[in-house]
């Protein structure tokens, strides 16, 4: 059956790392259902120059196991489904671990995770950038010099002004990440990959994700439309929040679209615009994944700011 129904029966996977074997565990998979831990989570990834963040609970964690899980170790989440399948999440390091008795017979243990540098500044870099050098290859000389990867470069950072001039640069890599977002009117985040500056602009018309309501006909284009939506998206102030099944593909900056007319009118006051793309075509700028391994939770929300606003949306720096 699960061969052929779509997104049938939940899949996830829950690996912890230990700094002190640097050993990959399993704390708990759908694979081991019926005796998997209960497994809880929500995970948030927002274009913002701060830490993406999960907070995981598993239930009935070994009380004389819990103190092996410490700050710093790597944590890492897939969820999806049988089918179509499952994808990673979240994968960062612990920042604090909770173990407390929930009650006279359950145990919890709370990973409250993040993604991104350690620290808020990130690494202290002391280098010097040549003349003349596109404000890409200045990133990727700071980011070398701070040792951190590289997920995700805008390409016109390659043929944007360069400064004429040598400069050197002492300071938090983060903070040279986020001028030169500024500067260049982009957004700057980590994601698991490595550092991230785009632009949130759209770079075209063409969505890269339909997501319709499963009683929707097919289009021409149903190889990229998703019959996932759940429920009646909301109007926010600077487009549409909305769910999906969850949906481990979702990625900011995508250029999504909602196939439905219906949504629920936010109460404006006098004077106040309204911002609905007419076509229904937003762009992903905040992605919320929220699970619960026993129970109904198991979907995505996405923030969709319309197409006009998306650039403007948080650009940020320290």
């Amino acid at each position: 059956m699960s061969a052929t129904v779509p997104y049938f029966g939940k899949a996830w996977k829950l690996t912890v790392t230990p700094q002190a074997t640097g050993e990959e565990w399993t704390v708990s998979a759908s694979q081991w259902e019926p005796e998997a831990l209960r497994c809880t989570f929500r995970i948030e990834q927002l274009p913002l120059a701060r830490w993406w963040t999960a907070d995981i609970v598993i239930t009935n964690f070994l009380p004389a196991l819990a103190p092996t899980i410490k700050a710093g170790d790597a944590v890492s989440v897939t969820a999806g489904y049988q089918n179509p399948g499952s994808g990673v999440i979240f994968q960062g390091v612990v920042f604090q671990p909770l173990w407390e008795r929930a009650n006279e017979t359950d145990y919890t243990l709370t990973l409250h995770c993040l993604v991104g540098l350690w620290d808020q500044n990130g690494p202290t870099v002391s280098t010097v950038i040549p003349a003349n050098l596109s404000p890409a290859n200045a990133v990727a000389l700071v980011a070398q010099a701070g040792g951190v990867p590289i997920d995700y470069i805008d390409p016109s950072l390659a043929s944007a002004p360069a400064n004429p001039r040598g400069t050197s640069f002492a300071g938090p890599a983060s903070l040279y990440f986020a001028q030169t977002a500024a500067t260049n009117a982009m957004n700057f985040w980590m994601s698991w990959k490595g550092v991230v500056i785009r632009s949130l602009a759209p770079q075209g018309s063409t969505p890269d994700v339909i997501y319709a309501p499963p009683y929707a006909p097919a289009t021409a284009a149903s190889g990229a439309t998703k019959y996932t939506l759940i429920g009646t998206p909301e109007q926010v102030e600077d487009g549409l929040m909305f769910r999906v099944l969850l949906d481990y593909g979702a990625s900011l900056g995508q250029l999504v679209q909602i196939s439905s007319a219906v949504f629920k009118k936010l109460a404006l006051y006098p004077g106040q615009k309204v911002f609905i793309d007419p076509d229904g075509i937003y762009v992903v700028v905040g992605i919320t994944h929220r699970g619960d391994t026993r129970g109904n939770e198991w979907y995505t929300e996405i923030h969709g700011a319309t197409r006009a606003l998306a650039k403007m949306n948080a650009v940020m720096a320290f």
